[in-house]
């Protein structure tokens, strides 16, 4: 993606996001009713003319290609229902954000801040405020929450997660989610940090926790929940980089075999742990 970006002038946010959609033209109203239609945004939004949109065996995520009349967007047909609302969600983001080159892509250092805008575009397009956060006001913060937002929403468990983190920070409720799978080496097979997002930061804006990527997780959550597609939550001792306290966790687990992973829920300040029981919890997949 050029340096043309709408999103390399303007930080995005809530705001901004209804702000560009605005301006794109796009009926406020769309916004309002769940599950977004994201198909209909994208035919609709003015900033660059998408004229079709397809279905077909990709072997990425999606794609924004120009044709004789304006621009198509293809979507993997072999992901899942919710992965692909999210890949045509991301190319409407390019469409939006960088309307006089929405499909250029380069390896330039520009690509890498596009692509994070268009993901944290998309997912604020198809998670939106109010509705979202009045949702979770309502559930409380716990992965049961994610699951029922991930479901009404039609957004996949980890999309769902990452935005929920951020919302429920925006509350003031200090929390980390930590993505893990089950890794075999010498030591054995243990579960692993495959990557880690929070909503505590520093002042000066990095995060205030380190969450070692590959570190071995002892959630004892986290085990219980591998093992079938509950969650499970417990009051543990974590210790995990620079996180050391006792505290309570929840994981739930999705995928099978090899793209099983588990995800779990940590809050570092006791006062704000879920409101659920640390008993085993059941809900719906």
């Amino acid at each position: 993606m050029t340096g043309n970006s709408v999103a390399s002038r303007i930080r995005l946010n809530d705001a901004t996001v209804a702000q560009l959609l605005a301006k794109a033209g796009v009926d406020p109203t769309v916004l309002a009713q769940v599950p977004v239609n994201v198909g209909l945004i994208a035919r609709t939004q003015r900033a660059t003319p998408i004229t079709s949109i397809k279905r077909e065996d990709l072997p990425v995520d999606g794609l924004l290609l120009p044709n004789p009349q304006g621009f198509t967007i293809s979507v993997n047909r072999g992901h899942s229902e919710e992965r692909q609302r999210f890949s045509l969600a991301h190319e409407v983001a390019h469409a939006i954000l960088s309307p006089r080159n929405p499909a250029f892509r380069n390896g330039s250092k520009h690509i890498r801040s596009s692509e994070r805008d268009c993901e944290s575009f998309a997912s604020m397009l198809l998670m939106p405020n109010p509705a979202f956060t009045d949702f979770v006001r309502d559930y409380g913060p716990s992965l049961a929450t994610i699951t029922r937002l991930a479901n009404t929403f039609k957004t996949s468990i980890r999309a769902t997660a990452i935005r929920f983190v951020d919302v429920i920070g925006q509350l003031g409720v200090p929390c980390i989610l930590i993505l893990s799978q089950l890794s075999c080496q010498t030591s054995g097979r243990r579960l692993r940090v495959q990557w880690a997002h929070q909503n505590t930061l520093k002042p000066d804006g990095r995060p205030e926790f380190f969450i070692p990527s590959n570190k071995s997780v002892g959630f004892k959550s986290a085990y219980a929940a591998f093992g079938n597609d509950a969650v499970h939550a417990a009051r543990e001792m974590v210790e995990l980089g620079n996180l050391r306290v006792r505290t309570q966790t929840e994981s739930v687990a999705f995928g099978r075999g090899s793209n099983r992973f588990v995800v779990t829920l940590v809050y570092p300040d006791a006062k704000h742990e879920s409101q659920h029981s640390v008993d085993h919890i059941k809900t719906e997949k």
